[in-house]
């Protein structure tokens, strides 16, 4: 399950996959978003 402010990327991902990306399922798609966001978050602070 991810989180409100994984949303977002969640969107990102499935407009890339709508315009041809390669990406996994649904359930993998949700983790990836989560770790995006933990990642954008981490280097707002560098």
């Amino acid at each position: 399950m991810f989180y409100f402010y994984a949303a977002p990327w969640h969107v990102l991902l499935l407009e890339m996959r709508a315009r041809g990306a390669e990406l996994p399922d649904d359930s993998d798609m949700e983790r990836m978003a989560e770790w995006l966001s933990r990642v954008q978050s981490a280097n707002l602070f560098e």
